[in-house]
């Protein structure tokens, strides 16, 4: 199942990072799907979390990757193409998390031949508001799972009590 357009723009709007990468050598081989497929580089461009990482700093996270010639592409995955990520030597990439461990901001990454001066996957415009609204929105989920969790524990309380 695909995902709404405005999924994806939400995901890229909470990113942390927005960056081009010049890729190491990859050395391994691809199964037909493969969703977490390592890759690490090098940072040559910053759009988005310079405080976070630098240039020329190191870096390494997971893709999906697909085989080109894959008869099945489950749906509701930007998959990268195997041989274009061999060929084109960078990446561009929305990445969520914290040093080391990063993780790409559902599947919003594309393959380029060279760095650009400006993005190849247009970023959002963030409004003030946008940070707010994302808190509350956090707050009012773990909010509604304790309750849920509270709610499942008075049942089983009850049901305790009621043998």
């Amino acid at each position: 199942m695909a995902l709404a357009p405005e999924t994806y723009e939400k995901a890229k709007q909470k990113a942390l990072l927005h960056l081009q990468i010049e890729l190491d050598p990859i050395d391994r081989q691809i199964e037909e799907r493969d969703l977490n497929f390592p890759i690490t580089g090098k940072i040559v461009r910053i759009f988005r979390g310079s405080r976070i990482c630098r240039l020329e700093q190191f870096i390494s996270f997971d893709v999906a990757v697909c085989d080109r010639d894959a008869s099945v592409r489950p749906s509701g995955i930007l998959w990268l193409n195997y041989s274009n990520l061999v060929s084109n030597k960078y990446l561009e990439v929305y990445l969520d998390g914290k040093l080391p461990n990063f993780s790409v901001a559902l599947f919003q990454n594309q393959s380029i031949k060279a760095p650009t001066e400006h993005p190849v996957i247009p970023s959002p415009r963030r409004k003030w508001w946008h940070k707010p609204l994302w808190i509350l929105e956090n707050l009012l989920h773990k909010i509604s799972g304790c309750l849920y969790e509270i709610k499942w524990r008075i049942y089983e309380i009850l049901y305790k009590i009621g043998r």
